[in-house]
C-alpha cells in the first residue's frame, strides 16, 4: 500500500478563490456592450468570449498576463464590430481595464486551505507548490496571504506538464510513489501527476477546464474526488497512511 511523505499543490482553484474574479470580470464587460447591443444574451455573450479567450491561450500569450486584458479588448472590439459600430480608442482601453482588474482581486484562500495545509505540516508531511502562470502574479497570490510558509518548494512555470510536477517533488528530496498531487485541472493536475508517478486528487469545486484546448480529458481518472479542499484532510487520513505522523492532530479542517 502507498505511504504518503509529500503533497504537491495546485494553487489556482485549488488553494484560493480564482475564477470568480475572471467572471465578475466579464459581467463588467457584458455591462459594458448591452447599451450597444441590448439584445445579447448572456449566453451568446459568453459564447463569443470563450471562442476569444481560447484562441489566445492557445497563441504565445498563453497563460500570461496579457492574454485575459487582450481577450476582454478583443472581445469588445468584436460585438462591436457586429452591428457596424467601430469602438472608441478610450472604450478598448476600458475593455482591457476590466481584463487588467482581475490582478488587482484578493484572490482568498477557499475556506479551510489554510487549516488543511497546517494540518498537513502538523503530520510532517513535505508540501510542495507548482502553479502556472505570470512569476509575478502567482508570487503575489502567494504573498498576499503568508502562503509560502508552508511550503518547502514552490515552483512557478509557465505551463505544466508532468516534467514540472515531477521535478517539483524531486525537489522535495522524496520519491514520486510517496506524493500526491492536489488540483482542479484534469489536463495538468491529474493526468500530469499520474504521468509523473503520483497518487492524485482531483477538486472539482470551480474546475474550469477548456475542453477546446484539452479534447482528451474525457480518460482522466484520478484517485480521490473532492468538491473543495477543506474535505482534503479527510481523504488523505482515510485513504493513505502516511510516513510521518509526528505532530499528529485531528482532520478538523
Amino acid at each position: 500500500m502507498m505511504l504518503v511523505s509529500a503533497i504537491v499543490f495546485d494553487l489556482d482553484n485549488t488553494l484560493v478563490e480564482c475564477t470568480k474574479y475572471f467572471a465578475e470580470a466579464r459581467t463588467r464587460l457584458y455591462r459594458m456592450i448591452l447599451p450597444l447591443r441590448p439584445d445579447l444574451s448572456r449566453e451568446e455573450f459568453e459564447r463569443v468570449f470563450r471562442k476569444i479567450d481560447t484562441k489566445n491561450m492557445r497563441s504565445p500569450l498563453g497563460f500570461g498576463r496579457d492574454r485575459f486584458p487582450t481577450s476582454t479588448q478583443e472581445a469588445y472590439r468584436v460585438l462591436c464590430e457586429e452591428v457596424g459600430y467601430t469602438p472608441t480608442p478610450s472604450e478598448l482601453e476600458a475593455a482591457w481595464a476590466i481584463g487588467e482588474s482581475v490582478f488587482e482581486a484578493p484572490y482568498k484562500p477557499y475556506p479551510g486551505a489554510i487549516a488543511t495545509l497546517e494540518w498537513c505540516r502538523s503530520q510532517g508531511l513535505r508540501l510542495g507548490l507548482c502553479t502556472k502562470g505570470d512569476p509575478e502574479v502567482q508570487r503575489q497570490k502567494i504573498e498576499r496571504h503568508g502562503l509560502e510558509r508552508f511550503f518547502d518548494h514552490i515552483a512557478i512555470v509557465p505551463q505544466k506538464h508532468a516534467s514540472e510536477i515531477g521535478r517539483t517533488v524531486d525537489a522535495l528530496g522524496l520519491p514520486r510513489r510517496e506524493a500526491v498531487m492536489v488540483g482542479d485541472s484534469l489536463r495538468e493536475d491529474i493526468d500530469g501527476g499520474k504521468m509523473a508517478g503520483l497518487a492524485t486528487v482531483w477538486v472539482k469545486g470551480d474546475a474550469t477546464d477548456f475542453h477546446e484546448l484539452y479534447p482528451d480529458t474525457d480518460h482522466a481518472h484520478p484517485d480521490a474526488v473532492i468538491e473543495r479542499i477543506s474535505e482534503l484532510a479527510h481523504t488523505i487520513a482515510t485513504r493513505w497512511p502516511l510516513r510521518q505522523r509526528r505532530g499528529r492532530i485531528p482532520f478538523a479542517v
